[in-house]
């Protein structure tokens, strides 16, 4: 996994090397990529319920929108994997409607299934597809699951101007908590649901 650092001022207005951040080829136009950074405080109010955390997250956390450069093969990848999962969400959506309509256990589930195992695609599929990264501050982020050369031109971009081995609490620790802390609550969403559907007595006219 190459790590490189940018600006935040440069990600949001994509002034950044013409290099594709994913394939290292020439840049073809750019990706949104959200970032976002939550202060480490919010993860106390998990001792008095979600509610109260997700409240504060929602509220308390800076996000920016970073312009990522990306080549025509990247953006290509982009834009499949996003159809993928769409389509299965989609696909997992109707299997669980008609089978909470229509009473059959069965395709409830199969749509609980393709449901998790759609999260499971997003929360793999993504490191390859799109760059992440945290705060090192509030003027600087790391990219992580980037090419080496475009780590290697933004090197040279900035020169000995980049901060280097500063990491704020809350950062790629905190950023992977959260994400499987989101996945989880909504597979218990699921479960939860299912269970009150699946466990209704059947009614035969």
């Amino acid at each position: 996994m190459v790590h490189a650092t940018a600006s935040v001022e440069d990600l949001e207005s994509g002034h950044l090397p013409s290099v594709c951040a994913k394939t290292g080829l020439p840049a073809d136009g750019f990706t949104s990529v959200r970032f976002s950074k939550l202060p480490g405080w919010t993860w106390i109010l998990l001792l008095f319920g979600i509610w109260p955390f997700l409240i504060a997250w929602y509220f308390a956390t800076r996000r920016i929108n970073g312009l990522v450069p990306m080549s025509a093969l990247a953006l290509r990848r982009v834009r499949a994997f996003t159809l993928t999962y769409a389509i299965f969400f989609t696909l997992a959506v109707v299997l669980f409607l008609i089978g909470a309509f229509g009473e059959h256990p069965t395709l409830v589930w199969l749509g609980i299934i393709t449901a998790l195992l759609t999260l499971l695609f997003i929360s793999i599929g993504w490191l390859f597809v799109y760059s992440t990264g945290h705060f090192l501050d509030d003027d600087w982020i790391s990219l992580s699951f980037v090419d080496k050369r475009f780590a290697t031109e933004l090197d040279r971009w900035y020169g000995e101007s980049r901060p280097v081995g500063r990491v704020q609490s809350g950062g790629a620790g905190s950023v992977a908590s959260w994400t499987w802390i989101l996945i989880w609550a909504i597979v218990a969403v699921f479960l939860i649901a299912a269970f009150g559907i699946c466990t209704q007595p059947t009614s035969f006219g």
